[in-house]
């Protein structure tokens, strides 16, 4: 099964597998539907949490980016960032 990468096609391909779902005779109870309606709500709240906990490691890992990037850019002393056979991949923005 190929990944959805576009919100559309993923609500367009539940819609049709919902339908023929439904074709197939398939009845639920007022308590699958009850509790079906509770499973819901609480992945809801469990996703919403993993977003938070995503946003809190992003902001974490964007000030890491920011206080690595003042060390090495503005210090005092020039610093290269190497490959393996010597090429200059990277340097700071010193003044000599």
């Amino acid at each position: 099964m190929k990944p959805f990468t576009d919100k559309a096609a993923l609500r367009h391909a539940a819609e049709a597998r919902l339908k023929k779902q439904n074709q197939t005779g398939s009845t639920q109870s007022e308590e699958d539907v009850r509790w079906l309606h509770h499973e819901l709500e609480i992945h809801q709240i469990e996703l919403e949490m993993q977003n938070d906990e995503l946003r809190r490691a992003q902001m974490e890992i964007n000030l890491g980016l920011e206080s690595y990037t003042e060390l090495f850019d503005f210090s005092p002393a020039g610093y290269f960032n190497l490959t393996a056979d010597g090429t200059i991949r990277m340097a700071n923005h010193t003044e000599i």
